[in-house]
């Protein structure tokens, strides 16, 4: 997640927010920071690597719409496919509970980053921007 402003004393300014592209999969919120996506479009066919298959989910069913996100990488900008709806969302930085390093190499989940805790229950923060399919 990208730093939020100081608010002096080495605080989190409590205007400070993170704008957040959400969506489900399996029925649980997740989401990407926003400034990882560079576009989205209506995915054509099949997406070379979907959600489902990032995270380590059972994929989703067949012929399922999906919409394709540019995210950017390290190496370069790549396609992950994404069941509709997706939201941008602004979340208050106060909100977000960065996972310790150490908790997130423990989990099964690739690519944890933080939670969030909202109006609709709990959001998993996830970093796809390292997890380009090789």
């Amino acid at each position: 997640m990208s730093a939020a402003p100081d608010g002096g004393a080495g605080l989190p300014d409590r205007d400070a927010a993170v704008d957040v592209v959400v969506f489900r999969v399996a029925g649980h919120l997740f989401g990407i920071e926003a400034e990882q996506v560079r576009g989205s479009r209506p995915a054509a066919g099949d997406a070379a690597q979907t959600i489902e298959a990032l995270l380590g989910f059972p994929a989703a069913p067949v012929g399922a719409a999906l919409q394709l996100l540019t995210i950017k990488g390290g190496d370069g900008d790549w396609e992950l496919g994404v069941a509709p709806p997706l939201e941008l969302r602004r979340l208050p930085a106060a909100a977000i509970h960065p996972v310790p390093d150490l908790v997130a190499a423990r989990t099964g989940l690739p690519g944890l980053r933080a939670l969030a805790l909202g109006a609709d229950g709990l959001m998993v923060l996830v970093n796809a921007g390292d997890r380009a399919p090789r």
